[in-house]
């Protein structure tokens, strides 16, 4: 009897520490990534950083093609970011600028200054490849374009900062 009321109790005391134990919340969730925080390095002109900047993320191959530059500075002489979603250059331009590509993507990136002080080809660029990758639709536009080319633009005009990023696939 005493041994049956030893097992009796020794599988009560059981029952409830692990009912205790399931009873316990439940940690957490771990936060999502960060997304990658890239610093770019002056390549001469500001172009050329932006499209250098890409392959501190990915693997592209760089296409010195000027029109990327043309759109930047265009829109910078518009002296304003606003509307910039309105300036994108539309998918039919770039397959003709970009002949045998089948895929096109661009990415645009304003920002301003009250002081009219332009920042560096390294500052801009940093800026821009950043908040590229902290927008989901830029930075799908980067992974979907990864292992293509990419054209780099960059332009100021009185503050207004303009980055241009064009992706093509044959």
């Amino acid at each position: 009897m005493q041994r049956r009321r030893r097992i009796v109790v020794a599988a009560l005391a059981l029952t409830l520490v692990l009912g205790a134990a399931a009873c316990k919340p439940k940690p957490a969730p771990a936060p999502p990534p960060l997304p990658p925080v890239l610093n770019c390095f002056d390549s001469g002109t500001g172009a050329l950083t932006i499209a250098q900047c890409h392959i501190n993320y990915a693997t592209y191959s760089i296409d010195p093609n000027p029109f990327a530059q043309t759109v930047a500075a265009t829109i910078a002489a518009s002296g304003t970011c606003a509307n910039l979603g309105s300036k994108h250059t539309p998918g039919a331009t770039l397959l003709a600028v970009y002949a045998g590509a089948t895929s096109v993507g661009e990415n645009l990136f304003c920002s301003w200054t009250s002081s009219g002080i332009c920042p560096s080809n390294a500052q801009g660029a940093t800026s821009a490849l950043n908040g590229w990758l902290n927008s989901p639709g830029h930075k799908a536009n980067m992974d979907g374009f990864a292992g293509a080319s990419v054209v780099g633009g960059a332009a100021c005009n009185a503050g207004v900062y303009v980055a241009v990023a064009q992706f093509h696939r044959p």
